[in-house]
């Protein structure tokens, strides 16, 4: 089985699948709305995966959903991004503060990819 959609941000993939194990809503909501139920009745659930971080998100219903789910890739990627910056950019700080040689310190792309 294949995505349905392949999305590059900021060099990442991500991958739009279709959630075809998704079980009956009805189970996971007191009060189910019918969108939901509908979306699930016709196979309009999807998930998104970005395979270079390890990171997916699934349950996301019809496609009033669809452009919230792949901002919600993005957000993700950007803050694994970010949260990669801050981790290096705190370990450079106590490097240069500990007189550590440039030699044996671990460049920011290093970090990242």
């Amino acid at each position: 089985m294949e995505p349905i959609e392949k999305i590059n941000h900021d060099g990442y993939t991500i991958e739009i699948w279709i959630d075809e194990f998704q079980d009956d809503p009805r189970n996971h909501f007191d009060d189910c709305p019918d969108y939901v139920l509908t979306a699930w009745q016709h196979g309009d659930v999807y998930g998104w995966v970005v395979p270079e971080l390890d990171e997916s998100c699934w349950g996301y219903y019809g496609h009033d959903d669809y452009d919230y789910m792949i901002s919600e890739a993005k957000s993700a990627i950007d803050c694994w991004f970010k949260t990669q910056k801050e981790f290096h950019f705190h370990n450079l700080k106590e490097m240069i503060k500990n007189h550590v040689p440039l030699t044996h310190r671990r460049t920011l792309q290093m970090v990242i990819n």
